[in-house]
């Protein structure tokens, strides 16, 4: 699952989170100049939870949301 966002300090590295809720997966933040793509994967048994992991994850730039892809 993944959210473009703007990307709030004009950041040009990527980055890559892991967490123990993201079981077998890892979160990004990957930036396109002015928007960032902000995301969470799972394991395929664990997506029944996705929605609710994203939302925690993407707090940060909650208000910058643009769509989800």
């Amino acid at each position: 699952m993944q959210y473009e966002v703007i990307n709030p300090l004009s950041q040009n590295h990527v980055d890559i989170f892991f967490h123990q809720d993201y079981e077998g997966g890892y979160g990004w933040f990957f930036p396109k100049g002015k928007t960032a793509n902000v995301g969470l994967g799972v394991v395929p048994s664990k997506t029944n939870h996705l929605l609710k992991l994203m939302d925690v994850f993407s707090m940060p730039w909650s208000g910058q949301k643009n769509y989800a892809a």
